[in-house]
């Protein structure tokens, strides 16, 4: 049921970093998550950095995360601003983080998103949809519907992809709108009904889709890394390729110095004359 490195193994066996463990099951293999890795949702209200240290000294995510109860080092999936709210998964495990933030996942997030501007209309949320080209990179396509209508504000919901900085407020500020509400309600496979008021925080199970996530993650990682070594050992070969190429040609040119020796020696001339 155990393969290392391709391997079917029956025994203990020495494992590192880069060796490809895969286990497999009824319902398919899978990579084993690290034992101690913990998920928690957390509920950032308003006002609040998610950082670990603000210079300014405004409340952070993560000193309000030490008087919940969680005292080891942990890191964010993500980020929202500080005039930002909603939910934030928090993991102590590195890898998981990295691997639920890589645009080439495609995790979706989903955003309450109320902005402010009376020329809001049907032109302009196709443009919100259709994306653009700021700054040389692409923002979007986004998939957004109009939840409900105010006289100067309009509530939408939005689902992205990518979690670039600022990318909601940045799009909106390029149509002359103002974000003056932002609220993220899911992440990936998890949702802010488990968490619904303001520092609420909750430690959950990893779901299997975040199982599959990571064996995908895992694997790939294993794959660049054999690509790495191999770009590594063809280069190995082509430097002594060229280290024997230059002792051929040197040999070449002392075999042809010393025939050039003889030819123009007195012994030659003699012969010649």
């Amino acid at each position: 049921m155990i393969k290392v490195d391709g391997k079917v193994v029956d025994s203990n066996v020495p494992v590192n970093d880069q060796s490809k463990i895969k286990v497999s099951a009824k319902t398919g293999s899978y990579t084993p998550m690290k034992e101690n890795t913990r998920l928690w949702l957390y509920h950032k209200p308003r006002e609040m950095m998610t950082t670990h240290f603000d210079p300014q000294g405004r409340v952070t995510v993560f000193s309000r995360l030490k008087d919940l109860g969680i005292h080891q080092h942990v890191i964010s999936v993500g980020r929202l601003d500080y005039l930002s709210e909603g939910l934030i998964l928090v993991t102590n495990d590195g890898e998981l983080a990295r691997a639920l933030e890589l645009p080439s996942y495609r995790i979706e997030r989903a955003y309450k998103v109320r902005v402010f501007g009376r020329t809001f209309d049907d032109t302009k949320l196709a443009k919100i949809r259709a994306g653009c080209v700021m700054g040389g990179r692409q923002y979007g396509p986004y998939h957004t519907e109009v939840v409900t209508r105010q006289n100067t504000n309009t509530w939408l919901h939005m689902k992205l992809y990518e979690g670039k900085n600022n990318e909601i407020r940045r799009i909106m500020r390029k149509y002359s709108l103002r974000v003056n509400r932002l609220k993220r309600v899911t992440y990936g496979p998890y949702g802010l009904e488990l968490v619904p008021n303001p520092n609420d925080l909750q430690e959950v199970r990893l779901s299997p889709e975040i199982h599959k996530l990571m064996y995908q993650y895992y694997q790939h990682r294993a794959l660049a890394a054999t690509d790495k070594i191999s770009e590594t050992q063809n280069e190995l070969v082509a430097v002594e390729q060229k280290k024997e190429q230059r002792k051929t040609m040197k040999k070449l040119r002392s075999h042809s110095a010393k025939r050039e020796e003889i030819r123009s020696s007195p012994a030659d001339e003699e012969e010649i004359y």
